[in-house]
């Protein structure tokens, strides 16, 4: 669906699937409704166009507070889709599974408050030259920042044990990295 600018959702759904709405590249906008409770991880993993999202006020499963113009699921405080327009609530715990894949932003602050960062989180993030990682972040998860191309330094923080198999492969311009010592594993393909 290359040439699907946009999509209105029924007010009966309930789930969307995995890869349901993936590469739709020129959607705009996305509207959850109030019955949706189930959405797949990667159910909008390639929807890199999106400039607007918006929860109906009366779900109780995924909200967009503080206006933060991301899909938040309420339960687990984890940020399931963003752009490069979204601001991370400090609510928020933890990125998705490719929460931000496919963004277009060159420097990202991740707060403080994050602590996990989901598969795929930012991959394929082209245009990102810098990304600063909170000092409570524990997990970065599988191919959380793949195909960074841009990507020229990270810096692991103090409390991460795991870095994800291929986190940051295809970052062909990643020129320094500091590992701190509280990493125990980094996994196969991860630079």
């Amino acid at each position: 669906c290359n040439y699907l600018t946009s999509i209105q959702l029924s007010d009966d759904l309930e789930s969307i699937g995995e890869a349901a709405l993936n590469s739709f590249s020129r959607m705009d906008s996305l509207f959850i409704p109030a019955k949706v409770s189930h959405i797949a991880s990667n159910a909008f993993e390639s929807t890199n166009n999106l400039k607007y999202i918006a929860v109906d006020k009366d779900n109780k499963y995924f909200d967009t507070r503080e206006d933060c113009n991301a899909l938040i699921e309420t339960a687990t405080n984890t940020l399931l889709r963003g752009s490069s327009d979204s601001v991370i609530p400090s609510t928020v715990t933890a990125l998705g599974d490719y929460a931000f894949s496919m963004a277009a932003f060159k420097t990202l602050d991740i707060p403080d408050n994050i602590t996990s960062i989901g598969t795929g989180a930012f991959k394929h993030c082209l245009l990102l030259e810098e990304i600063n990682l909170p000092e409570g972040l524990a997990e970065i998860g599988d191919e959380a920042f793949y195909g960074c191309s841009k990507l020229t330094e990270i810096v692991i923080p103090d409390g991460v044990e795991e870095i994800g198999d291929g986190a940051f492969n295809q970052c062909q311009s990643l020129k320094y990295v500091g590992i701190s010592d509280s990493v125990t594993r980094i996994g196969a393909r991860a630079f």
